[in-house]
């Protein structure tokens, strides 16, 4: 007779405890499987997993990238010993971060980066001690340069000088401390990154500044051990994470400043600019502004990651021998997105009504990448004499942002940002167009560009003006320099404590062998 006894409830069987799973998994007592950097439970769900925001949850080989960050992370030779962290406590220390907020932020956010500025940064101020000293430091340092002659401030230069090398220093040191510690994610070393080159770019000290620009791009770089491995790279590009991936505002915004910056400063700071093998995927129509900015951001990454990798002159033999096809096909994809982005902007444009100095930077983008992409496997430099209308655009629109930043309430003029450095397409058409009155006009603007530092729009319209007088005097017709005397590869170098600097370049004589000339400039 079988035992009619009530049978004992048997318990639910439970896993193992383990302290290594994610908060949100442990509150939902859930088993994590402990994937980084958001677990498979969460990221099946849709919910957030905490490992993306714990900084002692990284992958070990990010834990290994930033042992060596830290140790790369560079310190300028005039800060001296490190320092104590204080808080901040006085009416002045909050007067120079109000100045900051209120001042700085519009100063440095120009047109393309508004929100890193004016949202990333200052959020990440009131958690994060270094970034708070790093911006009392900018704050302090723009009150000086610009309101530093103003007797009734109640501040002195020599006090505000050493407040500044102190500020920076702690927010140094602080930083170096949490890499060593592995207690900071990547959003805050690279963030930290911008806003110390930033420091450093208004000084003037580009060094400082190309050293934290690597750094942060270091950082960027190491993206691959953060995303899953079933990532898109053109998700990265796009500022569209993947599934699972916290889609935060704060990382789109870093992102996208180093992708602007690293296009943007190439030619300048001598910095190479990231990696991108993918064009995006473009929308039926732009939604907004920032749709068109991501968009043009990423087409102009991959068109000039696509000349890296094909830069070998061999490859340069238009008109006279077509370039392979696998090449052909690649410009055509690229050339087709270009166009494909300037029917949708100015679709845009027209619809939306839309009057923004955003609007003629994009633009410029458009156009500079166009005619480098269009020329670029080109044996001669008379490829260029074709664009006449172009370098028209380019000049004009930039004319328009310049005189526009000029006017701006209390502005001493356009100075560097982490956003586009005007004086650069300007410095493009002054090299390439051999219309001597749009040359003229164009390194007159140049001159217009730039206020802080050595490589300001004035100095480099000396290279530019270095370029005119070398290949010669133009004759009334267009584009009557000849090949032989069109000037290649200009580069040059300045050196900030002398206010001089060297151009050089080289130019391919009747027989086929290129000459090359070199020279010194004087730059005060």
């Amino acid at each position: 007779m079988p035992d009619s006894s009530p049978q004992p409830k048997k318990a639910r069987r439970r896993g193992p405890n383990t302290k290594a799973g994610c908060d949100t998994c442990k509150i939902r007592r859930k088993r994590c499987d402990q994937t980084r950097p958001a677990c498979l439970r969460c990221s099946s769900t849709g919910r957030t997993c905490d490992f993306l925001s714990s900084p002692r949850s990284t992958a070990a080989s990010h834990d290994q990238q930033s042992l060596k960050l830290h140790e790369t992370l560079y310190w300028p030779h005039n800060l001296g010993a490190t320092l104590s962290l204080f808080q901040l406590s006085s009416k002045t220390e909050a007067d120079h971060f109000d100045y900051f907020v209120s001042e700085c932020t519009t100063e440095f956010a120009g047109h393309v980066n508004g929100f890193f500025w004016q949202r990333s940064v200052i959020q990440a101020a009131h958690s994060e001690p270094f970034i708070l000293h790093a911006l009392l430091a900018i704050g302090s340092l723009r009150r000086l340069q610009v309101h530093g002659t103003t007797p009734s401030l109640e501040w002195h230069k020599p006090e505000v000088a050493e407040y500044i090398t102190k500020k920076y220093a702690i927010a140094l040191q602080t930083l170096r401390q949490r890499l060593r510690d592995r207690t900071i994610d990547w959003r805050l070393a690279a963030l930290g990154s911008l806003v110390f080159l930033a420091i450093e770019v208004l000084q003037g000290y580009e060094q400082g500044a190309i050293i934290h620009y690597q750094s942060g791009e270091t950082i960027i770089r190491s993206l691959s051990n953060i995303f899953p491995p079933n990532h898109n790279a053109n998700s990265f590009h796009s500022m569209s994470p993947p599934a699972g991936y916290s889609k935060d505002t704060i990382s789109d915004d870093i992102i996208t400043a180093f992708t602007r910056l690293s296009v943007d400063e190439e030619l300048f700071l001598g910095v190479s600019t990231l990696n991108s093998t993918d064009l995006p995927a473009l929308p039926t129509e732009f939604e907004s502004m920032t749709d068109a900015k991501l968009s043009v951001n990423s087409i102009m990454s991959a068109t000039f990651a696509f000349l890296r990798r094909n830069g070998d002159n061999i490859l340069k033999t238009l008109p006279l021998t077509p370039i392979p096809n696998a090449i052909v096909a690649e410009f055509s994809s690229i050339n087709q997105t270009l166009q494909q982005w300037h029917c949708l902007f100015n679709t845009f444009l027209s619809c939306a009504n839309i009057s923004d100095p955003l609007a003629n930077i994009l633009l410029i983008h458009y156009y500079v990448a166009s005619i480098k992409i269009s020329t670029y496997f080109y044996s001669n430099e008379l490829i260029y004499d074709e664009y006449t209308p172009q370098w028209e655009m380019i000049i004009d629109l930039s004319s328009t942002i310049v005189t526009h930043q000029i006017n701006l309430p209390n502005s001493i003029g356009p100075c560097f940002t982490l956003d586009i450095a005007m004086a650069q397409p300007l410095y493009f058409v002054a090299r390439k167009c051999r219309d001597i009155n749009l040359r003229t006009k164009a390194i007159e603007e140049m001159k217009r560009v730039g206020s802080k530092g050595v490589y300001t729009g004035k100095t480099v319209a000396k290279v530019a003006e270095w370029v005119v007088r070398t290949e010669g005097e133009q004759e009334v017709d267009e584009g009557s320099i000849p090949d032989e005397k069109r000037l290649r590869d200009v580069h040059f170098d300045f050196d900030r404590a002398t206010r001089s600097g060297k151009v050089g370049a080289k130019r391919r004589k009747v027989d086929g062998t290129f000459e090359y000339l070199m020279e010194d400039l004087d730059l005060s």
